[in-house]
């Protein structure tokens, strides 16, 4: 999940010998994602991003699933815009520009706007991290571990076979939109579990994150009204 950095237009590792005069700057703009109709989600995102997205589970090689928030119905955009209107913004895309490598090595995207000029320097006259890097790392750093503790649970919701197909369909007047290859947790399955399981999934807050992912399936209902004030948007009005 931490590796994959899908909109970097030139990520580079980040050198303090060859980068002791960087400036970074923030941006709240979040265009450079606009082409997302979902993202991955750490488990300890669940509990913010549930009131404001449906989170569901997509298949994958390394842990057998990874959840996402589904952001829209459409193939390659979303309607949140460039700001998301005060809607959760997962860690994925909040780590923008900068990124870390399998190899643990700090990288950022060198044609992002937050380089082009003014303001926190990267190193001090010593080339040293400044607290804006320090920040920035330990960030990334956290970012990376909730990456790393959610493929542990979807390791185990794939061992215990908890996952099942969301099989869900959205009419839109004549418009059938089917969700496909998305997954759920079968609430059955999940309190099959033993009492010592249901002690190590509570103990690492499996349990929560579980809960947390049902309750934002009511979500799905925000995406589809989007979905839908996109669509007479774009209609036709009548003379």
């Amino acid at each position: 999940m931490s590796t994959q950095l899908l909109f970097y237009k030139e990520p580079t590792v980040l050198e303090k010998d060859k980068h002791a005069d960087l400036t970074f700057k923030r941006e709240g703009s979040y265009s450079f994602a606009s082409a997302m109709n979902s993202a991955p989600l750490a488990g300890v995102e669940f509990t913010q991003a549930c009131h404001d997205h449906p989170i569901l589970f997509v298949k994958n090689e390394k842990s057998g699933f990874i959840p996402v928030v589904l952001l829209s119905l459409k193939k390659d955009s979303h309607d949140l815009g460039d700001d998301w209107g005060g809607k959760y913004v997962p860690a994925f895309i909040r780590r923008y520009p900068f990124g870390v490598t399998p190899e643990g090595a700090i990288v950022f995207d060198k044609e992002a706007p937050h380089f082009s000029g003014g303001g926190d320097a990267i190193f001090d006259e010593n080339k040293e991290p400044t607290e804006t890097l320090k920040q920035i790392v330990g960030f990334l750093r956290s970012v990376d571990t909730g990456y790393a503790e959610t493929e542990e649970f979807c390791r185990a919701l794939a061992e215990k076979e908890i996952l099942q197909p969301l099989n869900r369909a959205l009419k839109f007047g004549e418009q059938q939109v089917n969700l496909t290859d998305l997954y759920r947790v079968d609430e059955a399955k999940l309190y099959e579990l033993d009492e010592k399981e249901l002690h190590t999934w509570f103990k690492n807050k499996w349990i929560a994150w579980c809960h947390s992912h049902l309750h934002s399936l009511a979500e799905l209902n925000g995406v589809a009204k989007r979905h839908m004030d996109a669509l007479e948007a774009q209609a036709p009005k009548a003379e």
